[in-house]
């Protein structure tokens, strides 16, 4: 197996979302995000699939939590804003 040489973990906000992200790179190379808020998480094998990935379970996780009426946490970044159908829109 290939040895990647590790990059450091770092946070950023989800540009569909508005929800920070936490980024770490296993040891195998592929790349780890997690919504820091919300329990929701993803595997790319880059980071810019790992971004897509996350931003994917992010949106399914507000619509289905809405869907069943609980509460859902608002995005760190204040210019976003979940809809009652659990779509993130900017403001």
């Amino acid at each position: 197996m290939k040895r990647h040489k590790r990059r450091p973990d770092f946070n950023g906000i989800d540009g569909k979302s508005g929800y920070t992200v936490r980024f770490a790179q296993s040891k195998d190379g592929y790349w780890w995000a997690n919504a820091i808020a919300l329990p929701a998480l993803s595997v790319g094998k880059t980071v810019s699939k790992a971004k897509v990935m996350i931003a994917e379970a992010i949106q399914l996780w507000l619509e289905e939590t809405i869907k069943m009426e609980r509460s859902v946490p608002e995005p760190e970044n204040k210019h976003w804003q979940i809809s009652k159908t659990g779509r993130v829109t900017q403001t």
